[in-house]
């Protein structure tokens, strides 16, 4: 967690790519599919990576790590896929934005339930994540055009989503060293024994 709170301008950056993309991919009609599988993965690759490396810096420092590199890690795989394949396919493409969007709305799902607080917001993103994740896997309405709004709407959610929780992430205060807590709790209890004593 400490890791995310010092690295939530990674994220609030991504978030703006994507929002960028979403308003494209919904309000620009020559903005088609294939313009946004390449900016889409070329996000992925690029924050993934910049997200990995972070977590292990955090990992050098003996900060919490895992978590942090799991997510660039799975960033990575999927901006790789949809850079290499989407070429040749739009189905891998489809899986790799629909699996996307289900790790996602499973991950706040569990957020929710650790989460002191704020835990409807959690709720609410996972159940739109996963709504999304079904509508393009699935793709009932059977239309490429559908699907670019699909992937398009979602990115501008997933966009909002990331830029609330980085700056949510930038609140966190630090971790106080336990040590340093016990010496702090003994310098103010020694004034009072003091003035005990004195009367």
């Amino acid at each position: 967690m400490n890791a995310l709170r010092k690295k939530w301008w990674i994220l609030a950056i991504q978030g703006i790519f994507l929002i960028v993309l979403g308003c494209l991919s919904l309000f620009i009609e020559d903005f088609k599919l294939a313009d946004l599988v390449q900016f889409l993965g070329l996000i992925l690759l690029v924050f993934g990576l910049a997200v990995a490396i972070a977590a292990l810096i955090a990992r050098k420092s003996g900060k919490a790590w895992t978590l942090l590199f799991f997510l660039g890690l799975l960033q990575l795989i999927l901006g790789a896929l949809i850079l290499l394949y989407v070429s040749s396919s739009i189905q891998i493409f489809t899986y790799a934005i629909g699996g996307w969007a289900a790790v996602m709305g499973l991950a706040q799902f569990i957020a929710a339930v650790r989460a002191k607080g704020n835990k409807l917001v959690f709720l609410v993103n996972g159940g739109i994540s996963l709504i999304f994740a079904g509508l393009i896997i699935f793709n009932p309405f059977d239309s490429l055009d559908t699907l670019n709004y699909l992937v398009g709407f979602y990115s501008l959610v997933l966009g909002i989503f990331i830029i609330y929780y980085s700056f949510r992430f930038r609140k966190i205060p630090d971790a106080v060293n336990p040590k340093e807590a016990v010496q702090k709790e003994v310098q103010d209890s020694e004034p009072s024994e003091r003035s005990s004593s004195d009367s």
